[in-house]
Parts: structure tokens; C-alpha cells; sequence
């Protein structure tokens, strides 16, 4: 009896003695478990430093901010940019969109911004794309993604990526027009030596000037958006040429794709004629102040795939399907 006691008092010792090195252990090593209750776990390791010994200013701002700031027009252009109401939108403390965009544009800027180990983040106060120009000329934003055409205008004042999606301009023509004006075939000649011939454009676009220039004697008509978006210039252009209130109007060939798309019924009132001979080039708009900047731009425009034309006329197909106005 006496000896089992001394055994059981001896085993109780051992345990006690385990026990104390097990804890002295633990807060010697670290262990997660013990060392950090859980609402008290210690920070993630943070990414290795990067070293900017070298790196280009321009580069290294954008890096040490942790964000790009794209420059995008205010109102959607379905399909390159809008907002996806699938996903909760979200701003900063500076107004800048972090999260609830979506679109062809939207999902470049985004890669080209994780290309720099950054995140995109978005700029949509400007309501015409002159205004976009001067964003980016007065450093208020790095660059602009927005379906944003390079014109010898906007070259005076900042600098021209390559171009990552090229289209044509098209001018859209009622045919009632066309009949009473006995037009058997290209309107164009009509349109450029008939004075007062009424052609519709976006306001505040490289459009404008572009028409004045290919259409000298014409009466051009700037077109905007209503405030709300819903009415976007080019729209109501279409519908304008349908009801004969304008000859014609002067767009990109993308435009007038989303809103045949929309309403094929207006191939019944209108044709629409391209300028193979004048490409409508989008580009990323850069600061002259950040060389380096548009370098990497045009790396990675050069070496990624960039989006097509037909697999824009796609999305637009799958978009509106019939739909009518």
C-alpha cells in the first residue's frame, strides 16, 4: 500500500513537471496558440520591400500611393464602362470609386493597375471628355482609360499611349433624306459642299472639331447628355436623323453599334455609312509630365491582349438582344 502511494505521489510530480516545461516552452517559442488570443493575433507579414533605388519618380509616386487614378467620363458607356449593380459600390475618403464598376475599360485599367502591384481606382467627375483632358493636365488624376479617341487637338496638351482598340467614324443618314434629295449613293460629297446641311455631334468631343473640318459648309449641331445619362448624345442623334430634325449624325462606329443594337428597327429609317480612311483609335491618356509612365503603358499594351472589335459587337449583341426603345 505504502509503496503504491509513493508511486501515485511520484506520477502526479511528473505530470506537474511536464506541464510547467510545456508552458515555459511555448511563451519561450512563440506559439500562436498561447502567446496571441485571438482577438489579439499579430498583423500578416507584409510583401518584401520593394526597392525603388533607381525607379522612375513618376512609377514610384504611383507605387507608394498603393492606388493608379483613372480618369473615366460620368456617364456610362455600356459595355466599356458602368455600374454593376451585382456589386456593392464603394468611395474613398477622395471620391474615388474603389469598387462597383464594370466594363471592357473597367477590366483594363484594373490589370493594367495590378500590373504595377497596385489597385485601380476611378475618377468619374468629368462630363465631357475635354474635361477628362484637363483632369489629367492639372495632375488630378495619372491617367485616362475611357474609350477616350487620340485627336491632334488633345496632342498639344498631354501624351498618347498605343492605341489598344481601333474603329472607324461613321456618319448614320436618314433615308427620307436621302430620297428628297435624289442621294443614290455615298452622301458625303452632298454633306460637305451643301451649306446649312444640319449634322449632328457630341458636344465637348474630339467630334466636333473633326466634323467642322471634314463638313466646312455644314451647320453642325452639338448634342449633349441630360443630366441624368439616360438621353446620351448619341442617342438622341439617331432619333433626331430618324425624325428628319438632322441630316445626319457624325459618331464612332462603336455608338452607333450599341443603339442599332438596342433598336434594330432604325436600319428602317437609316443608313449608315463608315470612313475607312479615318480610324477612331482609343489610347490611354497620359501626363507629359510622366514619361515613364506611358513607357509602361505601351509595355503593356504591346504585350497583353488587348479586346477586339468583334468580341465588342458580341457583347453588345448579348447585351441588348433585341431589346427596343
Amino acid at each position: 500500500m505504502k509503496k503504491n502511494r509513493y508511486l501515485m505521489i511520484a506520477l502526479v510530480l511528473l505530470v506537474v513537471y511536464a506541464f510547467f516545461q510545456i508552458s515555459v516552452l511555448s511563451q519561450e517559442n512563440g506559439d500562436p496558440a498561447e502567446a496571441y488570443p485571438e482577438e489579439n493575433a499579430p498583423p500578416q507579414q507584409s510583401a518584401a520591400k520593394i526597392n525603388f533605388d533607381g525607379m522612375a519618380p513618376d512609377i514610384e509616386k504611383i507605387i507608394q500611393r498603393g492606388h493608379l487614378i483613372v480618369a473615366m467620363f460620368a456617364i456610362d458607356i455600356p459595355i466599356f464602362y458602368e455600374v454593376d449593380e451585382d456589386v456593392a459600390y464603394e468611395v474613398d475618403e477622395n471620391g474615388l470609386i474603389v469598387q462597383g464598376l464594370k466594363g471592357f475599360d473597367v477590366d483594363f485599367a484594373k490589370a493594367l493597375a495590378a500590373s504595377l502591384g497596385v489597385e485601380a481606382r476611378f475618377d468619374r467627375g468629368a462630363d465631357s471628355f475635354d474635361k477628362l483632358t484637363e483632369k489629367l493636365k492639372n495632375g488630378e488624376v495619372d491617367i485616362i482609360i475611357s474609350t477616350y479617341s487620340i485627336t491632334p487637338e488633345r496632342t498639344k496638351y498631354i501624351s498618347f499611349s498605343d492605341p489598344y482598340l481601333e474603329t472607324y467614324l461613321s456618319i448614320i443618314v436618314g433615308k427620307q433624306q436621302l430620297v428628297r434629295n435624289k442621294i443614290e449613293y455615298n452622301p458625303l460629297e452632298y454633306m460637305k459642299t451643301t451649306p446649312g446641311v444640319k449634322i449632328g455631334v457630341e458636344g465637348g468631343t474630339a467630334y466636333v472639331s473633326l466634323a467642322k473640318m471634314l463638313f466646312p459648309k455644314a451647320e453642325i449641331v452639338e448634342l449633349y447628355n441630360n443630366e441624368d445619362g439616360y438621353e446620351q448624345a448619341y442617342k438622341q442623334g439617331c432619333y433626331k436623323v430618324k425624325s428628319g430634325e438632322l441630316f445626319a449624325c457624325f459618331f464612332g462606329e462603336l455608338q452607333i453599334l450599341e443603339i442599332f443594337e438596342k433598336d434594330p428597327t432604325l436600319s428602317l429609317y437609316t443608313s449608315v455609312y463608315t470612313f475607312t480612311d479615318l480610324p477612331d483609335q482609343f489610347c490611354v491618356g497620359v501626363s507629359r509630365d510622366t514619361p515613364q509612365l506611358l513607357n509602361f503603358v505601351n509595355s503593356y499594351i504591346r504585350t497583353n491582349k488587348m479586346v477586339t472589335y468583334s468580341e465588342i459587337a458580341e457583347a453588345f449583341n448579348a447585351k441588348y438582344g433585341g431589346e427596343t426603345k
